[in-house]
C-alpha cells in the first residue's frame, strides 16, 4: 500500500490552520497569530519579510490540547469540532440530502444487525481517537466496547465509514484513512461514494495488514464478518436517486 509523505510545507500548513482555528474561537489574539504566522515560509506570491523574534511558544495559547480540555470545551460549542495537530478544527456544515440519506441507511442497517451483540452503532457526534490526542468523527460506525454514557468517544471501535463528497474525496481517501489505519481495534474502514453504488473496503487481515477491495452495484454485499454484519448495497442507497454519470468520488488505487 502507497503512502503519502507530508512535506515541510503541509507542516506548515498544519500550524496555519491550527492558529486560524484558534483565532476563530477566541483562543489566540491577533497579535499572537500573526506572529505564529511570520513563520509561513515565502509564496510565489511574495516573500515575507524576515522576523527579529520567533513566537513565545510558551504562551499557553499555543500549547496544543488536550483530548479532556477539548472534549470539556467542545460541550459549550454549538458547531462540531475535531481536535487536529492539537488544536480544535472546525467541521464543514451543510451536507447533501444524499449524504444524510446514505448514513440513516447504513445506521439502520448497523443497529439492526448488531443488536444483541454486544456492539452498537454510533454517528458523528461521537469520536474516535486515531492517534495520541487527535480527534476524528466518521459519519458512522460500530462501536464493540464498554460505552460511557456521558463520554465522548467510541469505547472500542470495529468499523468506521465515511461518505465522500466532492469536497473532502481526496482528504477522506488518504490522509484520514491512513489515521483510522493507526487505530489498534479497528477491523474495517468503508468510504462510500454519494454518486454511484460503489464502496471501497479496507478490512484488517489476521498479519494486522490491510486488505483493500471494491463494491460495485446495487446487487453486491459488503460482508463484515468480524463483527458479525453484511450490508447490502441496495439498503446502503436506499432512496437515493443517482445523478446522471459523471466522476466518482471513490478513487480506485
Amino acid at each position: 500500500m502507497t503512502t503519502k509523505r507530508r512535506s515541510k510545507c503541509d507542516a506548515f500548513g498544519a500550524i496555519r490552520t491550527s492558529a486560524s482555528a484558534l483565532y476563530a474561537v477566541g483562543a489566540m489574539s491577533r497579535a499572537t497569530m500573526r506572529q505564529l504566522t511570520s513563520l509561513m515560509p515565502s509564496t510565489s506570491i511574495g516573500v515575507k519579510p524576515p522576523f527579529s523574534e520567533a513566537p513565545d511558544m510558551s504562551d499557553p495559547a499555543l500549547q496544543p490540547w488536550t483530548v479532556e480540555r477539548f472534549f470539556a470545551w467542545q460541550a459549550t460549542q454549538a458547531d462540531r469540532y475535531e481536535l487536529v495537530n492539537g488544536f480544535p478544527l472546525r467541521m464543514m456544515a451543510g451536507a447533501r440530502n444524499v449524504h444524510d440519506d446514505i448514513v440513516v441507511n447504513l445506521l439502520a442497517e448497523l443497529r439492526g444487525q448488531l443488536r444483541g451483540s454486544g456492539c452498537r452503532p454510533f454517528t458523528g457526534d461521537s469520536s474516535i481517537e486515531t492517534l495520541p490526542g487527535q480527534i476524528r468523527r466518521p459519519d458512522a460506525g460500530a462501536d464493540c466496547g464498554q460505552r460511557d454514557p456521558n463520554g465522548f468517544k467510541a469505547a472500542l471501535p470495529r468499523m468506521v465509514a465515511e461518505v465522500l463528497s466532492p469536497t473532502t474525496r481526496d482528504f477522506d481517501t488518504y490522509d484520514k484513512r491512513a489515521e483510522y489505519e493507526r487505530v489498534e481495534s479497528l477491523d474495517y474502514i468503508l468510504l462510500i461514494d454519494p454518486n454511484v453504488a460503489y464502496v471501497d473496503l479496507w478490512s484488517r487481515l489476521p498479519d494486522r495488514t490491510w486488505e483493500h477491495r471494491t463494491i460495485e452495484g446495487l446487487d453486491t454485499r459488503i460482508a463484515l464478518p468480524n463483527i458479525g454484519v453484511t450490508l447490502a448495497m441496495k439498503d446502503i442507497y436506499d432512496g437515493v436517486a443517482f445523478p446522471p454519470p459523471g466522476p466518482r468520488l471513490v478513487r480506485r488505487e
